[in-house]
């Protein structure tokens, strides 16, 4: 039996988020969390809820590439773009 370690945001009610990896975990809290807000930001205001959502983006991106080598950022970039695109497509 292989023994799976698991990933837990503790502070998140009721129980926390509990996930494989990080990409698993990120999911899990964009769909619990991220997109409750946004749609009930975009019942007020849909330019609020993009400024809201663009926000967001920026932040996390920011917190990625606190501690990243320049020269490292083209590749990162790349990811992202690969990412976002199968995303996308599924």
């Amino acid at each position: 039996m292989r023994k799976i370690k698991l990933l837990k945001i503790s502070h998140i009610e009721p129980g926390g988020l509990i996930a494989e990896s990080g990409s698993d975990l990120a999911k899990a809290f964009s769909n619990t969390y991220f997109n409750q807000a946004a749609n009930e930001i975009a019942d007020q205001s849909e330019i609020e809820a993009l400024h809201f959502m663009g926000s967001v983006a920026g932040h996390a991106l920011s917190q990625m590439f606190q501690n990243l080598d320049i020269k490292q950022l083209d590749s990162v970039l790349a990811q992202i773009r690969s990412y976002v695109i199968q995303e996308q497509g599924s």
